[in-house]
């Protein structure tokens, strides 16, 4: 297969390759600080939502472990939490559910969907596991343990339950939600002010460079008594200024602002008199 030459490509390639020279020098450093920002904001707040998650997730699991705890030690002496008869607190679920049954719940309310099967409850026993809400997307982390209560008195015969402890993650995740949201509202402000901060600076360090532009302008239109004007000669844009300056006294044969002394010997006749002069005839003596 013969390789062809598409011509219409090359143009393309070619005009991507000079883009960067085309765009202006204020516009390439307000966007770099504007992507470095936004690049540190974006990984800040992904590592600080997830340690506050990790950190809420944690704590909740440790909650929900000693509520359990404290539920099982009050079974074993007669007390507890009673079949059918659920306790909220918060976020934070009790309920003893008698065997073979399961949580009744209405659209609208969070209930966590734990199974019945024996064999699940043997082997999540006494575990924190994640499952989903009876209706909803919400998530739940629950701990359960199959219990025996005697419904009647300590005189009845005993039945099997199952004790489920749970703590609703559709709070946590909406606290994240919230705090992201936060974030990506207080980024975006960082990132105009800084944007708004950015081109004011640029400007302002650039507007000596456009003042040699102008200047340079005017003397390539033949005004040869125009001058740059000279800024701070330790920064970059003095010293540009002043070598500018000194290669159009150097040019035109006549002394150098600040002193300077035309070079020894002076020009040719003729050098500084007229713009039609060849720059070749122009070297000293």
């Amino acid at each position: 297969m013969s390789n062809t030459f598409q011509p219409g490509s090359a143009s393309r390639r070619q005009a991507v390759k000079q883009l960067p020279g085309r765009v202006p020098l204020r516009i390439k450093l307000i966007t770099a600080v504007l992507v470095l920002v936004t690049i540190a904001l974006v990984v800040i707040s992904v590592a600080s939502i997830n340690l506050f998650r990790d950190y809420q997730l944690n704590r909740a699991s440790q909650q929900a472990i000693t509520l359990f705890d404290q539920q099982v030690g009050q079974i074993n002496n007669g007390g507890g939490v009673k079949p059918n008869m659920p306790i909220y607190a918060g976020s934070f679920l009790i309920v003893m559910r008698p065997a073979g049954l399961t949580l009744g719940a209405s659209p609208g309310n969070s209930i966590p969907n734990v199974p019945t099967s024996a064999s699940w409850l043997a082997a999540n026993s006494d575990k924190l596991v994640n499952v989903r809400a009876v209706y909803g997307t919400d998530k739940w982390k629950v701990i359960t343990q199959q219990v025996s209560y005697q419904p009647l008195g300590p005189f009845s015969p005993s039945e099997q339950a199952t004790l489920i402890v749970g703590v609703d993650l559709g709070d946590i995740n909406g606290t994240i939600g919230q705090l992201a949201y936060i974030d990506l509202i207080v980024g975006l402000i960082v990132v105009a002010a800084l944007a708004m901060a950015g081109v004011a600076i640029v400007r302002t360090s650039l507007r000596p460079l456009k003042d040699i532009e102008v200047t340079a302008a005017a003397i390539a239109a033949g005004d040869l008594s125009r001058r740059v004007p000279e800024s701070d000669p330790r920064t970059e844009v003095g010293r540009l200024g002043r070598a500018l300056n000194m290669m159009l006294a150097v040019v035109l044969g006549v002394p150098a602002d600040r002193g300077q002394r035309p070079p020894r010997g002076g020009l040719r006749s003729g050098c500084g008199s007229s713009s039609r002069t060849p720059a070749t005839n122009c070297a000293p003596r």
